[in-house]
Parts: structure tokens; sequence; C-alpha cells
């Protein structure tokens, strides 16, 4: 799923933005193959902030996420995702 990002994010300003405003950030940096980026909007966010952007994510943007985090992931995000997305 290809969203285009409808914000010109600051990196300093992503801790500012809702999961919903940063999704489409994510995911387009995850589109294009730039899994650096997509490390560096999420780096700073909270175990429960990281599960609401992973339940807005599409399936596929899911698991490139989590694979782009890799070491960094923090497995406790699991016990924050809704059932339906475990």
């Amino acid at each position: 799923m290809t969203l285009e990002p409808t914000l010109n994010v600051d990196l300093e300003d992503r801790q500012a933005l809702s999961a919903s405003e940063l999704v489409p950030q994510v995911s387009a940096a995850l589109d294009a193959g730039d899994a650096a980026r997509a490390r560096t909007l999420t780096a700073d966010l909270k175990t429960p902030d990281l599960a609401d952007v992973i339940e807005l994510l599409s399936p596929d943007d899911r698991v490139a996420l989590i694979q782009a985090l890799g070491a960094a992931f923090d497995y406790e995000v699991f016990s924050e995702l809704d059932e339906t997305v475990r």
C-alpha cells in the first residue's frame, strides 16, 4: 500500500505528531526502501505510541517496519497491540 506523505516532517518535530500523522511518513519511507528514515521517524516513540503506528500501517508495512527496526525493536510493543494485529 502506498500512502503519499501529507506532511513534510522535520525529524526533530516527529515527537509532536500523532500516530495517524506519522504513519504516512513511515509508510512512504518503507515503500521507498528507506529503512533508515523509518527507524529515525520511530526511534523516540514510546512503546504504546509505536504500537499505535504499527496498528495503523498496512500488514506488509508492519512487517517491514519491524524488520527495519531490527534489534532495536522492543518486543514489549506486542503487548500493546490490539489482538487482531498481533
